[in-house]
């Protein structure tokens, strides 16, 4: 289970690394959050507590073409979790475990 840490935390459909993780700032991929929160003092279902979080740039098909099919890795931390009957993500930093 997880709970705000805060007054709320946002939800999100996907959870991609943070911008800075990034060598080419073109290729980054923003996460906006969804119209969903958690408030204060609401409890939700963790049903992964690692989910993937790196973003795969592939933007050929030739594995031969320069600084394409890599791997972008980054530090924030997400949950997935089940939101009402749809599976979303919260950023770890916004809220509590357990």
């Amino acid at each position: 289970m997880i709970t705000a840490s805060g007054e709320s935390a946002k939800t999100y459909g996907r959870c991609y690394p943070e911008p800075e993780a990034y060598a080419d700032p073109a290729d980054v991929q923003p996460v906006s959050p969804l119209i969903y929160s958690i408030p204060a003092g609401q409890a939700y279902v963790v049903t992964d507590e690692s989910p993937v979080t790196d973003y795969y740039k592939a933007k050929t098909f030739s594995l031969d073409t320069p600084n394409d099919h890599v791997d972008i890795v980054g530090k924030d931390r997400y949950y997935q979790i089940s939101l009402g009957h749809r599976l979303a993500y919260v950023r770890a930093a916004e809220v509590r475990l357990g």
